[in-house]
């Protein structure tokens, strides 16, 4: 059984996601966090083939949960989300990929394009992961 987190502060869209995804229950084990805070300690608690990350949240927010996970957390493949916010979503998903994620999806995504982008990465023995971008020492 492939473990799988979804981690957004809108509860709405996990619930969704959580009915959409109900029929895979008997491959998937489903977790959900409301924040990076907590996605951490529930993958400190289990591990996790499957992250799926949403960028803009509070406490702690996606990019810091993505690049403490990849840290962390090296065989998780993560998928971030974002509807962008004030500077739109293709500058903070680019941000994602630069922190360690493997996919991007823009908000709003279909629950089919986030099933085959899981698909995917839980497939893929090598997904086509960037490795954090390291900054440069000073």
């Amino acid at each position: 059984m492939r473990r799988i987190l979804l981690v957004d502060d809108n509860s709405n869209l996990l619930d969704s996601l959580k009915r959409h995804f109900r029929p895979f229950s008997g491959n998937w084990d489903i977790r959900t966090a409301g924040n990076g805070e907590q996605a951490l300690n529930l993958a400190r608690e289990h591990s996790f083939d499957l992250a799926i990350v949403d960028l803009l949240m509070p406490l702690k927010g996606g990019l810091e949960t993505i690049a403490e996970m990849r840290r962390d957390f090296p065989s998780v493949k993560i998928i971030a989300i974002s509807g962008g916010g004030r500077t739109g979503p293709h500058d903070v998903l680019e941000k994602a990929r630069q922190a360690g994620a493997h996919r991007t999806l823009e908000k709003p995504f279909t629950p089919k394009s986030l099933h085959d982008a899981m698909q995917a990465l839980l497939t893929s023995a090598t997904p086509e992961a960037r490795p954090p971008v390291k900054e440069p020492s000073q």
